[in-house]
């Protein structure tokens, strides 16, 4: 499993989500594509990318399943139920998992791993299709619910670049 600094020993951004920004990482959380959530929300796309644009400032993630983490973590979204698991994961699966909730990029996730990006990349698959996620932000979603993942490991904050164009978040 990847080794991750405890949420203790890492700068917190104190920034606040909108409530509209919760409902739509939220929705995101539960696996909702972009259309979906508009059309949920009566809102357009580009509002939604525009909530998430925010939300990622302000939970200093990059990647939409690391954002679904952060906010978990800083209370900003209701962790799910408890649910049981479908099966019983193992520790690779476990370091998949909260490589995915606290790194940004594939290649910082396969650096956490170990392993190749083809083989990071194969690795969340597989774990989508055994839990039935809907995505990725998903997976992490269901992680809290069984278990999986806790909030005591924080998301590593992104370094996002000057000029970064928005709209550019990491699915």
């Amino acid at each position: 499993m990847p080794r991750m600094r405890p949420a203790a020993h890492r700068k917190v951004n104190t920034a606040r989500l909108t409530a509209r920004e919760v409902q739509v990482l939220a929705l995101v959380a539960e696996g909702n594509a972009l259309g979906e959530v508009a059309a949920e929300l009566s809102i357009t796309t580009g509002t939604v990318s525009t909530r998430l644009d925010h939300a990622r400032d302000k939970l200093q993630a990059r990647s939409r399943p690391a954002m679904v983490h952060a906010a978990l973590v800083t209370g900003e979204l209701t962790p799910p139920d408890p649910a049981p698991a479908p099966e019983t994961f193992t520790e690779s699966d476990r370091g998949v998992w909260t490589a995915l909730a606290t790194l940004s990029t594939i290649s910082e996730i396969a650096a956490a791993l170990s392993v190749s990006e083809e083989a990071a990349k194969a690795e969340i698959r597989a774990l989508i299709v055994r839990t039935g996620a809907r995505d990725q932000a998903h997976l992490v979603y269901l992680g809290h619910g069984y278990g999986v993942l806790d909030t005591t490991v924080a998301v590593v904050p992104a370094l996002v670049p000057e000029g970064m164009r928005r709209g550019t978040v990491a699915r």
